[in-house]
């Protein structure tokens, strides 16, 4: 008798102690940690008249600031624009575009999505080329 309830005894503590040697890990979720915004400073000569253009990747959501740092004075002032690049030699259609003035904030700042963009500065009312500098930050 005392056979028969000594098996069913420690049988059942053999299953309590390999319930009790769990190998659970607890995971803690993560965020994933947003890249560091690009800079591009974009210098050159615009042909007046003429216009100039630049495409860039964004390659996450985030804020693109534009900010022209330097052009050559003239009595009109260029026009510096943001949008989208076109396929094959059709340039850049702007989705906004504002006077170019020198500045040390930007003359653009948006929330844009991942994706291709396009900087344009144009310029038809002065004669002879000018040279500028524009910094880009993107995602």
């Amino acid at each position: 008798m005392m056979r028969r309830l000594f098996i069913p005894i420690v049988a059942i503590a053999l299953l309590a102690v390999a319930a009790c040697g769990s190998n659970d890990t607890t995971t803690t979720p993560t965020t994933p940690t947003p890249a560091s915004p690009t800079t591009a400073t974009w210098t050159g000569i615009l042909p007046v008249p003429g216009s100039v253009s630049r495409s860039f990747e964004a390659t996450q959501a985030g804020t693109v600031t534009v900010t022209l740092t330097a052009i050559s004075q003239r009595p009109v002032a260029p026009t510096l624009g943001i949008g989208i690049p076109q396929s094959g030699a059709s340039g850049c259609v702007l989705t906004q575009a504002a006077p170019a003035v020198v500045s040390s904030d930007p003359v653009f700042r948006m929330q844009v999505d991942a994706g291709v963009f396009c900087v344009k500065l144009t310029d038809t009312g002065n004669t002879g080329s000018l040279t500028f500098s524009v910094t880009l930050v993107h995602p």
